[in-house]
């Protein structure tokens, strides 16, 4: 887990909840007329079975009860129970289908050889545990199954397959690899690196981390190649009624020289978007630039910043966990 969000996960718990480590919480939609189209959440978690039976011996309170055990700490409690109870929540808020996905802890081979393990687990036959919360049904789906599950839910048919994106490139767990491979471009899958919420649970704001030192703080700007992303969180954050904020840190955010740059995300500005995507098409690269319509101020993190009259990012996070419905 990235440096910052342990810390905030350590630091804020049970307010702040981490959109990974327990499970994977993935916003999913589709791109209409140049518009992001929110269509579902899920909840995917990793489980040892056999994915190739025809009947694996896997049921609905053997996952719960697997999944609690393993992810319990000393006292006996259970970060995933949390973790999922924030999942429907989340639903709830959006109006949206919420599915948990249990995918197979598939290996990679040495080397970041997925397709190695695609030989032996085709795409096709894998099996996944799925199930719809909102239905209240849980059953076994081949690859190609949730495929047409997950289409059906999006309510499109699209045709292409493959989203174009490394297959061996930052994926840590057989279901990304899945999806990449298998599912369309025109499907949007992002993760979500946090979720922040207050006392009374009735405000949140979803939380993207970066860590980045080139340039340092002040200078750092988000770069264009991560527009689809902000836009991803900035159509599901309107959909949940949250804020959308962005941290950001070059790796060493909770020492005593750390420093964090803290963004409020209103929108996009689209003509400075557009130029950065000219100079991209023209051969540029790294292209980065003021094109999120935002506030945003640098704090030290941990240490207090009243001192020297500077904004605090941890009074900031205080002042959200405690305000009053409606805020």
């Amino acid at each position: 887990m990235d440096q910052l969000n342990q810390y905030l996960t350590q630091k804020y718990s049970p307010y702040y909840i981490p959109g990974s480590g327990s499970g994977d919480i993935l916003m999913w939609g589709t791109t209409r007329d140049s518009q992001i189209i929110p269509g579902f959440l899920s909840l995917n978690v990793g489980v040892d079975y056999d994915p190739l039976s025809p009947n694996p011996n896997l049921t609905k309170g053997m996952i719960t009860d697997t999944l609690n055990q393993s992810y319990a700490d000393f006292d006996g409690n259970s970060p995933f129970a949390a973790f999922f109870r924030i999942f429907r929540l989340l639903s709830y808020r959006a109006d949206l289908p919420c599915i948990f996905i249990a995918y197979p802890t598939l290996p990679e081979y040495r080397d970041d050889q997925w397709e190695k393990t695609q030989e032996a687990y085709p795409l096709e036959d894998v099996r996944f545990y799925v199930w719809n919360l909102k239905e209240s049904k849980t059953k076994f789906l081949t690859g190609k199954e949730l495929k047409n599950e997950i289409y059906s839910i999006l309510d499109v048919n699209f045709q292409d397959q493959g989203t174009g994106k490394e297959k061996n490139k930052s994926i840590h767990d057989y279901f990304h690899y899945w999806s990449r491979c298998f599912l369309s471009a025109h499907i949007r899958k992002q993760d979500c690196d946090g979720i922040l919420f207050d006392k009374s649970g009735t405000n949140c704001s979803l939380i993207e981390i970066k860590r980045s030192s080139n340039p340092p703080i002040p200078k750092w700007r988000p770069y264009i190649d991560d527009e689809n992303n902000y836009r991803n969180q900035l159509a599901f954050a309107h959909s949940l009624k949250a804020c959308f904020w962005l941290l950001q840190h070059e790796g060493n955010p909770v020492t005593e020289a750390g420093q964090v740059s803290f963004w409020d995300i209103r929108g996009i500005n689209e003509t400075e978007a557009e130029r950065l995507r000219r100079l991209q098409a023209e051969g540029h690269r790294g292209v980065h630039g003021d094109y999120l319509t935002c506030s945003r101020f640098f704090s030290p993190l941990p240490v207090s910043a009243k001192e020297e009259n500077l904004p605090s990012l941890h009074s900031l996070i205080e002042s959200f966990i405690d305000c009053s419905p409606g805020d």
